[in-house]
């Protein structure tokens, strides 16, 4: 973000403007709009990889994109009001005069959020978690757009780290890299959040940790800045405001952390064994802990006898019309193949214990418009961890 100016670039030229079918555009407006494509692409691809419709996904990351550039428009206009009220209402509208404000961008988008998700069918924690991923990789895009425009440019230095850069007025110095280094941050947390999403963690963990991470990044790089915006003329605003993000999304992550471990523990309890018979039931144990995360584990043991068979098997309750994401770590020791014994099996009953009819009739050449009942599902395996 930088403070307004009133006088625009006497000649557009490159790297600020792009000349784009004879016309000169703003680089900032180029990759802003780059990034927000990529952002909604990104979140798109996420949720198909959790079953979530991607067209659904991107229609609510879409809306919600639109909401943040007027929001960190506004956030902006209040930062520097005092400069636009000197200036009169028709500065407002002056694209000579900037600017934006990604912080005010989450003012509008967080209302919208839910109220996307609600009408998506989408759970709003899988939705804030699949476009925290787009946030990530449309952030990296839309700093590149500032290191072109010369916008939220570092402060002058001489030390060894300094990069000849220009600001929105041309004006060329050796400069704190604060845009690279937080496109350097950015992409960081997409390698983690990449790597941390196979995992299949607790709904919101992945949205409340970008949150964090970018608030962590964002408070130690605004003071770097050549001309941050103050708060009573020595309170770095974007940088307080850094700070209750990180807090305030830190508690958030440690909260869910917490959560997951107790609902971890009272699951077992909600975890019943089934045989078909008890004289070819194998053994059952729980491991409070065993597992992947060391939460406990659900054993099934076997003996030397043939023909044992059971199973663990717990009722969930849902919703109609929503979505739901179900994932387990499973560990073999002495099975030939595991795909035949270690089954995942998902059946969906109504409130009376019978099967439900799915959604849509049927296409098939036997009763051909009937509804089929819903049949139990078999996931297949995924990830395969050695």
């Amino acid at each position: 973000m930088t403070t307004p100016h009133p006088v625009a670039d006497p000649s557009p030229a490159y790297p600020r403007y792009f000349k784009i079918c004879g016309h000169w555009v703003n680089s900032y407006k180029v990759f802003l709009c780059i990034g927000i494509y990529i952002g909604v692409l990104v979140s798109a691809a996420f949720a198909q990889s959790i079953g979530i419709s991607p067209l659904r996904m991107g229609l609510g990351g879409l809306c919600c994109a639109i909401s943040g550039l007027a929001g960190a428009r506004l956030y902006y206009l209040w930062l520097h009001a005092a400069w636009y009220r000197q200036g009169g209402w028709k500065t407002l509208w002056d694209p000579r005069s900037g600017g934006w404000s990604i912080f005010g961008a989450l003012i509008p988008i967080i209302p919208l959020s839910f109220l996307m998700a609600w009408s998506l069918k989408i759970p709003s924690a899988q939705f804030w978690d699949c476009m925290s991923g787009g946030i990530l990789a449309g952030g990296f895009w839309v700093r590149l757009g500032c290191v072109f425009n010369g916008c939220c440019v570092g402060r002058e230095t001489a030390g060894r780290c300094g990069v000849r850069l220009h600001d929105i007025h041309g004006v060329c110095k050796r400069r704190v890299p604060v845009q690279f280094l937080e496109m350097i941050w950015w992409l960081l947390g997409g390698v983690l959040f990449l790597c941390l999403w196979p995992l299949n963690l607790r709904d919101g963990t992945y949205a409340l940790g970008v949150l964090c991470w970018y608030g962590c990044g964002r408070f130690w790089l605004e003071p770097l800045r050549e001309s941050p915006d103050k708060l009573y003329g020595r309170i770095l605003i974007n940088q307080l405001v850094a700070a209750i993000l990180a807090i305030s999304s830190g508690l958030g992550l440690l909260l869910n952390v917490i959560a997951d471990d107790v609902v971890a523990e009272s699951n077992f309890e909600a975890w019943t064994p089934a045989s078909p018979r008890e004289e070819i039931a194998p053994r059952f144990q729980i491991h409070p802990d065993g597992g992947r995360s060391g939460n406990g584990a659900l054993v099934i043991t076997a003996d030397g006898r043939e023909g044992l068979i059971g199973h663990w098997e717990r009722t969930f309750p849902v919703a109609g019309g929503s979505h739901y994401r179900f994932s387990a770590w499973r560990d073999s020791v002495g099975v030939d193949v595991i795909r035949r014994t270690g089954v995942a099996r998902i059946i969906w009953l109504d409130d009376a214990g019978e099967q439900v009819l799915r959604d849509d009739p049927s296409t098939a050449s036997f009763q051909p418009g009937e509804i089929p009942r819903s049949e139990p599902e078999f996931p297949g395996d995924g990830e395969t961890v050695g």
